[in-house]
């Protein structure tokens, strides 16, 4: 029904605002009209998708989560995610009965609103069963 700008396109077609402009489009009887009408329409999606914007943990997170890996060391990350909440690690474990160094993945799935306060989820796949801890602070 009109043309715009390939970003406001997008925005609007992910909200789900196309048939809303359009409709606007029709009822404003002049372009000055449909103008405010339509930036009222940007400024509410734009309100709407600042808040699923997931908020970063404080720069302490951070700094910490770096520090231990710098203990545990960088040749051990094997992955972490963007967010920085799940890490795969590297763990080399010398089994006594058979004599023989196996490696294993360390699954860590750290919660930032909790961490280092609360113990992060681990998971890893090991022929027998191993318990975690984790200090309290």
């Amino acid at each position: 029904l009109f043309e715009c700008d390939a970003k406001l396109a997008k925005l609007l077609k992910d909200a789900e605002m196309t048939g809303v402009v359009a409709d606007r489009l029709r009822q404003c009887s002049d372009a000055d009209a449909f103008g405010v009408e339509l930036v009222d329409i940007v400024e509410r999606v734009m309100r709407r998708e600042a808040s699923r914007v997931r908020k970063l943990p404080e720069a302490g997170y951070y700094r910490r989560l770096l520090a231990e890996l710098e203990c545990i060391g960088w040749d051990s990350l094997v992955y972490v995610n963007d967010a920085m909440d799940v890490l795969h690690i590297r763990v080399v474990v010398d089994h006594q009965r058979s004599k023989k160094r196996r490696e294993h993945v360390l699954q860590v799935r750290l919660s930032p609103a909790t961490y280092p306060a609360e113990a992060p989820k681990c998971f890893v796949e090991l022929p027998e069963a191993m318990t975690f801890s984790w200090p309290s602070s």
